[in-house]
């Protein structure tokens, strides 16, 4: 989800901007500084100005404050890796460290806010837990991967070995999700059209998007093409936890008890990944959150 200011929030040094914090569609050499967030989301434009301007006191107000002073700590700490002769950063190596309102330690790992940042989140996510992509998985970026890898190895090990090493030949990618998300939603199709529906009824919804609509959209990435969450709101982060075998946990930050909450989860497999986000109502952003004892223990 999107709201963004293309102003890189820095501690001094010069630095690179660029995909943010994750894993895209494309190759990164090495972790960028981070963009702040401005609190004027540029696809919604319908909410009351005064109260969602970035330095205002209203909730998202200070929520994008939270978020954005984590994300400048986390540019000094890689400003100050950058002042290392020889240091190279990969994502997801630098984490600021955080405690939800339960004392819970959590590392945030940001994103910068370019329309790809949830799905971005749970690549690197998935990626530093050491996640996988579940068995089955035929998109069309894999398909030729796992038939090349499938011919090499058709003669070394069990047929099980043989699946294991396939699976862990994909890259968890911010597009590979797309379409994970996707072939999910097709193979289930009654399910989420007949959930749409009850959500618009309902109101959660402004407007209904039928499946076939939503499998165009999900597929288009940057910050015109579609973000996660602005067609079926929860119903996404549902999808993407089935998909993916994941347990998706959603924070906010609290802007009465100024604590790290967080308000919801979709448990679909044992590997908690959370997602921070910083907004109001049908836009916004997400920074990935991981469990530091769970992060501990893939090291």
């Amino acid at each position: 989800m999107t709201v963004w200011t293309d102003k890189v929030m820095r501690s001094g040094a010069a630095g690179q901007t660029g995909g943010g914090n994750g894993t895209g569609g494309g190759g990164m050499s090495g972790a960028n500084l981070i963009r702040g967030l401005s609190a004027l989301g540029r696809r919604d434009k319908s909410f009351d100005r005064a109260k969602m301007i970035g330095n205002g006191e209203g909730a998202s107000g200070r929520n994008y404050r939270y978020r954005n002073a984590l994300a400048k700590e986390y540019n000094q700490l890689l400003e100050q890796r950058r002042g290392l002769v020889g240091a190279v950063c990969a994502p997801g190596e630098l984490c600021v460290p955080v405690k939800d309102k339960s004392g819970h330690s959590l590392n945030f790992y940001p994103a910068n806010p370019d329309g790809n940042c949830g799905f971005k989140c749970l690549a690197l996510g998935m990626t530093l837990m050491g996640a996988e992509i579940p068995s089955g998985e035929t998109s069309d970026d894999c398909r030729s991967l796992l038939s090349e890898v499938s011919m090499n190895e058709s003669t070394r090990g069990t047929s099980q070995d043989r699946t294991k090493r396939r699976s862990k030949s994909c890259k968890v990618t911010g597009d590979l999700i797309r379409k994970r998300v996707r072939d999910e939603v097709v193979d289930n199709r009654a399910i989420y059209d007949a959930e749409a529906m009850r959500n618009e009824g309902f109101g959660y919804l402004k407007k209904h998007c039928s499946v076939d609509m939503f499998c165009r959209s999900v597929v288009n990435t940057g910050g015109e093409g579609h973000w996660l969450g602005c067609k079926w709101g929860s119903m996404e982060i549902v999808a993407a936890a089935r998909a993916l075998g994941l347990c998706i946990e959603l924070y906010t930050y609290d802007s009465e008890t100024q604590d790290l909450r967080m308000y919801d989860f979709f448990s679909h497999g044992p590997v908690k990944v959370g997602l921070l986000f910083s907004g109001a109502g049908s836009f916004g952003h997400f920074d990935l959150l991981l469990h530091a004892d769970a992060r501990q223990a893939q090291r």
